[in-house]
């Protein structure tokens, strides 16, 4: 929220008016010992009033904390909106990068995508933010990429952990249209861990409700599997849905393992269960191992004749994210 503010003070509004204020954070934990059902309370911490005594720049002019929870795609629709408006920007969605090209005859860097497209004018400056297995790293590292069609992805590679999280997004009920702040309880079971928490989900509308919890794969251990893909159906690792979209849900029969997933982890509370049964929107993923490091750096520099510096007013910038 303070960068939003820093871009413009009426984007940072927009967003915080559609958002909730972060008011607390809770942990809690099973009974270690005793015959009490009750769930421990680890920790309880004031949000608010811990950025008030300790972390002045969260704090605007006016006496507002900047620290809320949104919706992602809330989010993205005020962003987008916001470049349509202030800046005429150009956004396309559902492209996907097979190819960069770049000449010195030319008049810049051309961008080829899959579907067959290209840009055109081209651009000075390409920033790459297309996920862990990037495209435009790819070429950066290579000076190619790995093209294959509408698959390509980008040639980096993973190892599955044999870590899942599944997690499941309740969309508002007219029954929480006053909730004024929001709260993350966390709780930490028997080799499992589940978060309960709220997000704004626009202006005016009731609040959005999430449930996450991560577990050991039980086909698994680490990343090698405990039998032999032919022997179970099961034994395929979770997809890390590395694009992020919301399209790549998983049918609501896995509801059921996610509950028992929560019995045997002993989570002291029906608040994630609730969330889960009442879901909309339902993920299933797998935590992969990435290599971070490039051998060539982050930046791949091309000598333009008599272009002078790429970030001039009149400069070109596509960002692939």
């Amino acid at each position: 929220m303070a960068a939003l503010r820093e871009i413009s003070p009426q984007l940072q509004r927009n967003v915080a008016d559609a958002s909730l204020p972060l008011e607390r954070v809770i942990s809690r934990c099973r009974p270690w010992f005793g015959n009490s059902n009750e769930p421990w309370k680890l920790l309880e911490l004031d949000i608010q009033k811990s950025i008030r005594s300790s972390v002045e720049e969260l704090i605007t002019e006016d006496g507002e904390v900047l620290a809320y929870t949104i919706l992602r795609g809330t989010l993205q629709r005020i962003l987008h909106e916001e470049l349509m408006k202030e800046h005429d920007t150009q956004v396309q969605f559902g492209k996907r990068l097979s190819g960069l090209d770049y000449s010195d005859s030319d008049s810049g860097i051309s961008l080829q995508f899959t579907d067959g497209g290209s840009t055109d004018p081209k651009y000075d400056l390409v920033v790459g933010a297309d996920g862990i297995k990037s495209v435009v790293k790819d070429f950066v590292n290579t000076g190619k990429t790995n093209a294959d069609g509408a698959d390509n992805k980008g040639s980096s590679s993973a190892i599955y952990s044999g870590i899942r999280i599944t997690f499941a997004i309740q969309e508002g009920d007219e029954i929480d249209k006053d909730t004024t702040g929001a709260q993350f309880t966390q709780f930490f079971g028997n080799g499992a861990y589940a978060l309960t928490s709220m997000y704004g989900a626009g202006k005016g509308e009731p609040v959005a409700k999430g449930a996450f919890l991560i577990y050991m794969d039980d086909n698994y251990i680490g990343p090698f599997p405990k039998r032999k893909p032919e022997e179970s159906s099961d034994a395929k690792p979770a997809d890390e849905n590395i694009d992020w979209t919301q399209d790549n849900r998983v049918p609501k029969d896995h509801v059921e393992e996610c509950l028992e997933v929560l019995q045997a982890a002993s989570i002291p509370s029906n608040d994630v269960a609730r969330i889960v049964e009442k879901s909309n929107r339902f993920f299933d993923l797998g935590v992969y191992f990435h290599n971070p490091f490039s051998l060539n750096g982050w930046v791949r520099e091309f000598s333009k004749p008599n272009s002078g510096w790429f970030g001039s007013k009149t400069s070109k910038y596509a960002v692939l994210a």
